[in-house]
């Protein structure tokens, strides 16, 4: 009877041994899947980055004809004004001869 019971407990205990294996396999396989999201939401991010970076490329000529665009209605607002013979030296020329 005693060798009965203790047969009994030793199933018990390995029973509960082999629940608590299991049990750390699927906290592995979740902290897995957990690094897997994670590198997952990573690549995304450095997706989103490199697109945003081909499309501040794809926009900086558009900025830069804006800019240089802009500066040409300044010259040409300047010329109109008459303030461009006092930074120019060919006007001053024209005057001279």
């Amino acid at each position: 009877m005693l060798l009965l019971l203790l047969l009994l407990l030793l199933l018990l205990l390995l029973l509960l041994l082999l629940l608590l294996l299991l049990l750390l396999l699927l906290l592995l396989l979740l902290l897995l899947l957990l690094l897997i999201l994670v590198l997952l939401l990573l690549l995304l991010l450095l997706l989103l980055l490199l697109l945003l970076l081909l499309l501040l490329l794809l926009l900086l000529p558009l900025l830069l004809l804006l800019l240089l665009l802009l500066l040409l209605l300044l010259l040409l607002l300047l010329d109109m004004y008459g303030y461009l013979k006092y930074i120019t030296l060919c006007k001053a020329d024209v005057y001279l001869a």
